[in-house]
């Protein structure tokens, strides 16, 4: 295609590159480098449904193999810092605690990878989430603390719910005080089973766009006129439906 433009319009690009290069502070790069940085990144951020042309109503092809789905790239983050976590890491805590999306990638991590040990580590993050008032992973945090179903976490539970006006609101189903372990097992579980579950292919998009791409750790997600078939499209779509009918 280049070939062609400087054919038809008798034009030289290159002094005009080497001055726009020079003012932006990049490299110079042969253009066989750049196709290849092209295709690296088209690769990189091919939706992962099928794109139509408006006019021709086609498909266009993808470029190489499907990508990963999207929550693996996303997730991989959490359960390296709760592998960590687990460990015991001092240093890896604080970082963790402090930063509120390995945070709450952490806490998807323990969401979809639930150990008996993780009860302890589980107790000391609901806290720190409670700085951004109410969130889903909030939420989860209660519900993977309470999913234990100790007596002895309600406290912690309900000081975590009374932190400001969203908080008492949307964890307002919490059991009172004198609970015993039962309900607040089947709380737990009744709240999971409503927003979460334990399959990252069934959480709505969302979940793996909204925080990490504040931090640049997934892809966006491309608006398009249609999708390839989803055999679990339908499972996700009731999941949302009920998430939307519980926040009302």
């Amino acid at each position: 295609m280049e070939r062609e433009i400087r054919e038809e319009c008798e034009i030289s690009l290159d002094e005009e590159r080497a001055e726009l290069r020079a003012a932006l502070g990049f490299p110079e790069r042969s253009p066989v480098e750049l196709v290849g940085m092209l295709h690296a990144a088209l690769a990189r951020t091919e939706p992962d449904h099928t794109l139509l042309n408006a006019e021709e109503g086609r498909a266009y092809d993808l470029i190489g193999p499907p990508p990963p789905p999207l929550w693996e790239p996303v997730l991989a983050q959490g359960r390296a810092d709760l592998t960590a976590l687990r460990a015991g890491e001092s240093a890896v805590w604080q970082a963790v605690a402090e930063d509120s999306v390995r945070r709450r990638l952490a806490l998807r991590a323990a969401q979809f990878d639930r150990a008996e040990g993780d009860l302890e580590l589980l107790r000391r993050l609901p806290r720190y989430e409670t700085r951004s008032s109410m969130t889903d992973e909030l939420r989860l945090a209660g519900v993977l603390v309470g999913g234990y179903g100790r007596a002895e976490d309600l406290p912690l539970l309900h000081e975590v719910r009374e932190t400001d006006f969203d908080t008492a609101c949307g964890l307002s189903e919490i059991p009172g005080p004198g609970a015993d372990p039962a309900e607040l097992r089947r709380w737990a579980q009744e709240t999971d089973d409503l927003f979460f579950g334990g399959d990252p292919a069934e959480e709505p998009l969302y979940t793996w766009t909204d925080t990490p791409l504040r931090r640049d750790r997934a892809r966006p997600e491309p608006v398009a006129p249609g999708r390839r078939p989803d055999p679990a499209g339908h499972r996700r779509t009731e999941r949302s439906r009920r998430r939307l009918r519980a926040a009302r």
